[in-house]
């Protein structure tokens, strides 16, 4: 498996637990509650903290990631925005399209 492959696994499945606490979420979607970070780091354990409506925007593109600041990689990912707290992602080239082919609910 390639590394590019590998990386993009491993934030997909950060992005599958995230999805689950999202949906487990019951609370009117404004309150805050920790999602993991969704960087390639295999052994990253980091908690961001944002509200459900958040994550929601986020992931209403299968490209875009929330990170921990300096979580980011600039050959598989672009910044598109500095929240307060963690950044938004997103992916490019054969990242993109991989981050696309494992979205959860794609």
């Amino acid at each position: 498996m390639d590394a590019t492959r590998r990386r993009t696994q491993n934030e997909a499945m950060s992005r599958v637990a995230n999805e689950a606490i999202e949906e487990g979420e019951t609370a009117d979607g404004n309150s805050t509650i920790d999602f993991l970070c969704e960087c390639a780091r295999s052994d990253c354990d980091r908690l961001i903290e944002l509200s459900a409506r958040e994550y929601r925007r986020v992931r209403e593109h299968p490209r875009r990631f929330i990170v921990m600041p300096g979580h980011q990689s600039s050959d598989l990912e672009i910044i598109v925005d500095d929240r307060n707290g963690y950044l938004v992602v997103e992916k490019w080239g054969e990242a993109g399209a991989l981050a696309e082919a494992e979205q959860p609910h794609g």
